[in-house]
This record gives structure tokens, C-alpha cells and sequence, in this order.
């Protein structure tokens, strides 16, 4: 199973977002970005749901590795 990081990593990868891109919209530096790629820091939470509401990534997939990468979109909520 993958680490957070890579979860992060590939995330960033599937959004076709560069390093620099990916932590502008975090708003977090770039080098923050590649330490919590290679599993030396975590995410706070706060960036944590930032990341999940901008590009609707699961939530429970990105810090477990359960599910999909993405949240369903084709539900019917109301």
C-alpha cells in the first residue's frame, strides 16, 4: 500500500499540476509540497481539506487509501 506521500504525489500527478502549481493553490511553499511527498512532514489539516474541496479528492482515500482518488460526482444530493 502507498505511503501519504505518494497519495499526495499522485494526486498532484493526476491533476497535471507541477510542484510550484500544486502548492500555489495550497498556498503552501514548494518545498513543503516535496517534503510531504517524500514522507519527511505531514499535511495540516486545514491544507488537507483545501486540497480535498478545490479538486474533490477523497478525503478518506488520500490519508487511508481506501476508495477512489476522487468523490463521486454523479450523486443525486439534494
Amino acid at each position: 500500500m502507498s505511503t501519504f506521500g505518494e497519495r499526495v504525489k499522485e494526486t498532484r500527478i493526476a491533476l497535471k499540476l507541477n510542484q510550484v502549481e500544486f502548492s500555489k493553490a495550497l498556498g503552501i511553499s514548494r518545498q513543503a509540497i516535496s517534503n510531504i511527498e517524500c514522507d519527511k512532514s505531514i499535511m495540516a489539516i486545514s491544507n488537507l481539506q483545501k486540497l480535498c474541496d478545490l479538486y474533490n479528492i477523497n478525503l478518506n482515500w488520500l490519508v487511508s487509501g481506501v476508495g477512489s482518488m476522487f468523490n463521486n460526482t454523479n450523486n443525486n444530493d439534494q
